[in-house]
């Protein structure tokens, strides 16, 4: 089996979801990915991937939906309600944003492997 690389040339940076459905147009299963962020701890949502295209690119979509009355709440951050502006399409339903210490918490608390977790601190970084 060969081994695949894949290289991030993001200049803008990637956002999760984006990220997500990239992950699944390599051939990763979702079920793995579902498995692995079930290592954070949080609870109360699902990942859905669907087909998607938008001017001319195709790709894989992927949309976290959260069980009903689920925010998903850290101990630091604040659920709220809005307006404040978001990108188009974003979800305007109460929701949560984390600051960034919040997220290296949630990171360094999970159960993924210590490898993982430096990535992950890393590619935050």
């Amino acid at each position: 089996m060969s081994e695949r690389i894949l290289y991030y040339d993001c200049s803008a940076g990637i956002s999760g979801d984006m990220h997500l459905g990239a992950m699944v147009d390599l051939g990763v299963p979702a079920g793995y990915l579902e498995q692995e962020l079930n290592k954070l701890g949080l609870t109360g949502w699902k990942l859905q991937f669907t087909r998607d295209a938008r001017q001319g690119i195709g790709g894989t979509r992927a949309d976290v939906i959260l069980a009903e009355g689920s925010h998903l709440a850290a101990p630091q951050a604040l659920p709220h309600s809005h307006p404040h502006p978001h990108q188009p399409g974003h979800d305007a339903q109460p929701h949560v944003h984390r600051a960034h210490r919040d997220i290296v918490a949630l990171i360094e608390k999970s159960s993924i492997t210590s490898e993982a977790k430096r990535r992950a601190l890393a590619i935050l970084a």
